[in-house]
């Protein structure tokens, strides 16, 4: 067989098995609240209603259009954007592949491949915004590797359509941008060996000017890092603005070495490059904008996308685990780093213990001891990518000279992980980890690819043991307990009606089934309730509307809030209240509305965390 039929066969081969395994997680498990905002969300678009403007959307908006699309050719229940995640995963496989394949043969590619998928969707498959700008991410920076193969400025178009589009889809889609900015800055004019090391005839303005421009966003990440955590900073720097830092470094040192014969030819090639980048960025979000314009909602749109959701960072927070934990990625980072030249037997017999060694961890993987150790193993490796591939391209005589093409690629793959790995600030809970999992795993292969073959044998154990943790232990985990302990919970019940059959535990099932029978028994169909704080699930699965504009209570202005609460309850005639006693983030309503609600709503029934008040 020659190698591209083999190449083609094994790519076939993991996609078929990667989608296969994907589709048995895809209606597995939830967390209601986050399924709620995704359904209730696409419902109100339906019902003609423009994101920010007429409710308090959390993200940008272009995915509550693109679920509110599901639920009208699919049906409106909480599977119809499961379907669109999973064929939208399955055709995000591919892209994975051929990033991997940069790095690796076919093999290594059909490793990283399924690694990438092991650590993401089957650990929790809710339609989030966060999966989706991974998806444009990855085709993103396939267009630009592209780019870097071929140099046609159409990749670099592409590749900035994808970022617009990650923009639409939420905030945090700038993390993209940030990295192929990053990028963009670190190649070369012509990146040939004949400008590499060219004589400094373009003086200093240059490298100067792009100097300035990294500070800057160095200071500006530093000052918002240390500003949300104040207490202790420590384990924010080194995982969130030391990578960038490093990458940073490396640019700077790129620019001073290597420039252009003048000043104009510098800032000519880097137009050359933003330019087509930023065109691409601008397009999707201009027609994006064209309702709002046309709604005179600009206004509502600013505040909903750039102002409110800093309110997050007050309320929705979850620092890393403790600095001590950062002890549990030295073994690797040692051999990542500062691979040592050791004897051809010693070699052999470290490798030999080894992979015994992981092979023990990974049998004990679920031990409340050992679960969290490789957990927190896992969370220092982009810090630690940015040092080896700094390391890497520091041995070399003259950075790019032997492999530019392999150089360039890893520096690309570790600011995306860098960079994208900024979701998780600031709230770290692990979940989070796994939205940039697949750049954290192709950067650490990009790295190897530029270090001698001799230890590559071990990384492949060590992938292969971070493979198998995630398909025994991980997968088959608890969403809520993800990162902390291995909990295994029964989810076999299915919820019916708009629940869309998703597999839920018995006693979940048990809860809202009971919560729409009652809520259904003393109010109208398709009338109004009102149900705070932060479970919008309630509307979406009983069928009732919502007489607010809000979803999470923590976005809704404190300023005159219990009248206006109290004076939209009478206007649409609402004849229950369902109360979550127990947000996850937002605070319980205040005492004044409680006992306003009590006083209109006497009547009551409790169920779990929920109390259920209407009228006589």
């Amino acid at each position: 067989m020659t190698p591209r039929n083999r190449n083609r066969w094994v790519f076939l081969c993991v996609w078929a098995a990667s989608s296969a395994y994907l589709a048995t997680f895809a209606f597995r498990g939830w967390i209601p609240h986050d399924e709620g905002l995704i359904a209730h969300s696409a419902e109100r678009v339906l019902e003609g209603q423009l994101p920010h403007r007429d409710f308090d959307e959390v993200y940008t908006g272009a995915l509550t259009f693109w679920h509110a699309a599901a639920f009208r050719f699919l049906g409106a229940d909480l599977a119809a954007p499961r379907w669109v995640l999973l064929v939208c995963a399955i055709l995000w496989i591919p892209a994975v592949y051929g990033l991997a394949r940069r790095v690796g043969d076919c093999w290594i590619a059909a490793l990283i491949t399924l690694l990438c998928v092991a650590w993401t969707m089957p650990n929790y498959f809710a339609a989030l915004p966060s999966w989706y700008t991974l998806f444009l991410a990855t085709f993103g920076t396939a267009a630009l590797l592209r780019y870097l193969d071929v140099r046609r400025r159409r990749w670099l178009l592409l590749a900035g359509v994808l970022g617009g589009l990650s923009l639409l889809v939420k905030i945090t889609g700038a993390y993209y941008l940030a990295a192929a900015g990053f990028f963009l800055l670190f190649l070369p004019p012509e990146e040939s060996p004949e400008t590499l090391g060219a004589a400094n005839r373009a003086g200093p303005v240059y490298p100067a000017f792009v100097s300035a421009l990294l500070l800057t966003f160095l200071g500006s990440l530093l000052a918002l890092v240390t500003q949300r955590f104040q207490a202790a900073p420590a384990m924010e720097i080194i995982h969130f603005v030391f990578p960038s830092a490093a990458l940073a470094l490396l640019i700077m040192q790129t620019q001073w070495r290597t420039r252009a014969s003048t000043l104009a030819a510098s800032f000519t090639d880097l137009a050359r490059l933003v330019l087509p980048f930023a065109a691409g960025c601008v397009l999707p979000v201009a027609i994006f904008l064209v309702p709002y314009v046309l709604a005179g909602a600009l206004p509502a749109l600013y505040d909903g996308v750039l102002i409110r959701p800093l309110k997050r960072f007050e309320s929705a927070t979850y620092s890393l685990p403790h600095w001590h934990t950062l002890a549990y990625a030295i073994p690797y980072g040692v051999l990542l780093v500062l691979p040592l030249r050791l004897p051809a037997f010693v070699h052999t017999l470290a490798t030999g213990l080894g992979a015994a060694g992981l092979a023990g961890l990974l049998f004990y993987g679920g031990d409340p001891q050992v679960y969290p150790v490789v957990w927190n193993s896992l969370r220092p490796l982009v810090p630690l990518a940015a040092v080896a591939l700094t390391v890497a391209l520091a041995r070399r005589e003259r950075p790019f000279r032997r492999a530019p093409g392999d150089s360039s690629a890893a520096f690309l793959l570790v600011a995306m992980a860098a960079l994208t790995s900024l979701v998780q600030f600031p709230y770290s809970f692990a979940i989070y980890f796994c939205y940039g999992a697949p750049f954290v795993a192709l950067a650490l292969a990009a790295v190897v690819r530029l270090q001698a073959p001799r230890y590559r044998v071990l990384h492949f154990c060590v992938a292969l043991f971070y493979l198998g943790f995630a398909l025994a232990w991980v997968n088959r985990g608890f969403i809520r307990a993800i990162g902390v302990q291995y909990m295994f919970v029964e989810q076999t019940s299915r919820l019916d009606g708009r629940g869309g059959g998703l597999a839920v535990s018995p006693e979940s099932e048990g809860l809202y089934e009971e919560l729409v029978r009652v809520v259904q028994e003393h109010a109208a169909p398709g009338t109004y309730i009102y149900a705070a704080p932060d479970c919008p699930e309630v509307y979406f699965l009983t069928g009732m509307k919502n007489p607010t504009r809000t979803m999470y209570d923590l976005f809704d202005p404190v300023a005159g809030r219990e009248q206006r609460i109290l004076e939209a309850i009478e206007r649409h005639d609402v004849r229950v209240v369902v109360l979550n006693r127990f947000p996850e983030f937002s605070p319980p309503l205040a005492s004044p509305l409680r006992r306003a609600l009590d006083a209109r709503f006497p009547r009551n029934a409790n169920l779990a965390w929920f109390r259920v008040q209407w009228r006589e």
